[in-house]
């Protein structure tokens, strides 16, 4: 995967985070999978027409559904690390905005 697909990949996570747990969304304005699907499957250029896997945006986004993410940031050492659900775990090492590893 392109550097610029993980990255366009992990924010799409944090703002479907956002848009399924935020108290002040109303329901029915929620991302539904459909959508997720829709606004992930390609990145354009950036993933060579090469479309990520239905199994696996259905995947994150029912593991966001069901887990909502905890942030831990450790501005010492510039790590984020991100969970979804008690079996899959993010690790991003971020410096200066950038995301470095995941």
């Amino acid at each position: 995967m392109n550097a610029d697909v993980t990255y366009c990949l992990s924010f799409s996570i944090i703002m479907l985070n956002t848009d399924l747990h935020n108290k002040n969304m109303k329901k029915e304005d929620r991302m539904t999978i459909d959508d997720y699907i829709k606004f992930n499957t390609t990145y354009g250029d950036m993933n060579k027409g090469r479309p990520l896997s239905d199994k696996l945006l259905r995947s994150i986004y029912q593991s966001i559904l069901d887990d909502q993410l905890l942030i831990v940031d450790d501005v010492q050492n510039q790590l984020i690390f991100l969970t979804y659900s008690p079996k899959m775990r993010i690790l991003l090492l971020v410096e200066n905005g950038r995301i470095l590893w995941m």
